[in-house]
């Protein structure tokens, strides 16, 4: 039978980090992985919940978070998830760099999580949040983001092809100049939603309608709005990657007696922030916010108990809830 000698020697960890490892005491990510991968090779006998002894896992979220209901419903479903299972959970809101997270983990006798749930950064944040996790060795998952790099994890709907169906609705309601408007220069979420509507029109044969706005080059919503209808060129139809840009449009319509939909018609994407209670109802996506979040948590645990496991990633379903803002009320 294999004795601990060998288990320090596979490992390569020293033998009091092994003793204190299996003593259940804390130690640095890195290290645990090599035991944990020694005593696999060595067919010694351990409990999964070994590889999961910190008992504390760490949420990073935008600031402000509590503005989005979907931000908040995913916290819910991970939090209740990870509490049941005897886990902690430790929130911070702004970026991982923004809270001295990475330096603090170096003090003496920092406590370090397990895992990490990361949700509404920018592209940047998204991109120094990477780098920072895997140097330090813990598993890390992402919420309502896609990313092309197999080792990144993520739970998520299809976010290109959501987009993609909000915007063949309204072409299959006739409607050929749909505007839309984001901000791609720093939004990976935006990014994707955008590029599932170019596939809508692409699909189709179609061009792309002359609406296609960014936060860098057209300035705020209302303020492209305003430079459009100053111009005649204000299109009939939208697509909005969010229920929030659907609202302000029609913030802007009232103010400008714009009614919707006899005289503009939009479909939005989220369906969570009063979609159904504004007048007239918007038409939008429906993201599982709250199960992404819990789905988050089953990620984490799976890559905390194999960590030989690269990434793991999740699609859900999302389902297209049609009213009243696109002219064809249908529930």
């Amino acid at each position: 039978m294999a004795k601990t000698d060998d288990l320090v020697e596979m490992s390569g960890v020293s033998r009091s980090t092994v003793f204190r490892f299996l003593r259940g005491e804390t130690v640095r990510p890195q290290a645990r992985d090599a035991i944990i991968h020694a005593m696999q090779s060595l067919n010694m006998p351990f409990e999964k919940r070994v590889a999961r002894q910190e008992k504390f896992l760490q949420i990073f979220v935008k600031r402000g978070y509590r503005s989005f209901k979907g931000y908040g419903l995913a916290i819910a479903g991970f939090m209740e998830r990870a509490e049941a299972s005897g886990f902690e959970v430790n929130l911070r809101t702004g970026g991982v760099n923004g809270s001295n997270f990475a330096s603090r983990l170096a003090e003496p006798g920092a406590a370090t999580p397990s895992g990490v749930l990361l949700l509404g950064m920018t592209i940047e944040e998204e991109n120094e949040e990477i780098g920072i996790f895997r140097k330090l060795g813990i598993p890390f998952v992402f919420v309502n983001r896609m990313f092309d790099d197999p080792e990144v994890s993520w739970v998520s709907c299809d976010l290109r092809r959501a987009a993609r169906e909000a915007v063949e609705h309204l072409l299959d309601l006739g409607h050929r100049d749909i505007g839309t408007w984001g901000v791609t220069d720093a939004s990976r979420i935006d990014c994707l939603k955008r590029e599932g509507y170019l596939s809508a029109f692409a699909a189709r044969g179609l061009p792309v309608p002359s609406a296609v706005l960014d936060m860098g080059a057209h300035g705020d919503l209302e303020e492209a709005l305003k430079g459009l209808l100053d111009s005649g060129k204000l299109p009939k139809a939208w697509f909005f990657g969010s229920d929030e840009h659907a609202l302000r449009f029609m913030k802007f319509a009232r103010a400008h007696r714009i009614r919707i939909p006899e005289d503009a018609v939009l479909v939005g994407m989220d369906s969570v922030d009063g979609a159904e209670y504004a007048s007239p109802s918007i038409t939008s996506i429906r993201m599982p916010f709250y199960e992404e979040g819990a789905a988050a948590f089953d990620v984490l645990k799976r890559l905390m108990e194999n960590p030989r496991e690269a990434s793991v990633r999740i699609l859900l379903r999302h389902a297209l809830v049609v009213r009243e803002s696109c002219g064809s009320a249908r529930e």
